[in-house]
């Protein structure tokens, strides 16, 4: 059964040398500094200038530059992805856990998809971020690679 949701949402993620607890208590994750950047194949920064790189060449996602977090697809990008035409369906997983529930978690099981813009190059997606409010723990795999975040819907 297909079911369509829509919501307004807040979300928040502080950003910070290291990981800082929001006032519910939610370990959100924090944007170190110096900030990771990709390898020539890719931009530098993020088309959009409210984003940062968040990650390593194995694994790497957005992230808000600055406090507001804003559930949204599910993408991903990694030094080893090839593109869409050397492999079209990406063997990139996606997990949500709320960390203050006991709720069953959001999986999105491999594969997932890919696409490309011009101003971010090649890129997976899988899923699409929960909007129900609480702390979320996002766990994404690709290949050997793994890499987390969290951040909280108020």
């Amino acid at each position: 059964m297909k079911r369509t949701t829509s919501v307004a949402v807040s979300a928040v993620l502080f950003v910070a040398s290291c990981a800082e607890v929001s006032p519910s208590g939610c370990p959100v994750t924090a944007i170190s500094s110096p900030q990771f950047e990709p390898g020539p194949d890719h931009p530098s920064t993020p088309d959009d200038p409210a984003l940062v790189w968040f990650g390593t060449a194995a694994l790497w996602t957005v992230l808000p530059a600055a406090g507001e977090y804003v559930p949204r697809k599910s993408v991903w990008w990694s030094e080893d992805f090839a593109g869409g035409e050397a492999e079209p369906m990406p063997e990139l997983s996606v997990l949500y856990e709320r960390l203050n529930s006991h709720a069953a978690p959001v999986a999105f099981p491999a594969p997932g998809t890919n696409a490309f813009t011009v101003e971010d190059g090649a890129f997976m997606i899988n899923g699409i971020d929960p909007v129900t409010p609480g702390c979320w723990r996002v766990t994404a795999e690709y290949r050997d690679a793994t890499l987390s975040y969290t951040y909280e819907v108020g």
